[in-house]
């Protein structure tokens, strides 16, 4: 199972790295209108999809993602 979802994972990311580039300027503008480093987002973002496909259980990112700007937790 846990080989399962780190190859789900890995093929998803693969599909979605375009639209993630072009997202990257905006990321930045809303960083740093709301001072929350781009990298904590990222971070959090990946954090929370590894939740997601049970490859790391991490209840507070969870609870974390829908309160950082432009965490799209509905989207992913």
């Amino acid at each position: 199972m846990r080989l399962t979802s780190f190859a789900a994972f890995a093929v998803l990311q693969t599909l979605f790295l375009t639209r993630r580039l072009r997202r990257f300027p905006r990321q930045i503008a809303i960083s740093k209108r709301f001072i929350v480093a781009s990298t904590a987002i990222e971070v959090l973002t990946e954090r929370w999809t590894m939740h997601i496909f049970g490859i790391r259980s991490d209840p507070t990112t969870v609870s974390l993602a829908g309160t950082l700007p432009d965490t799209a937790t509905l989207g992913l």
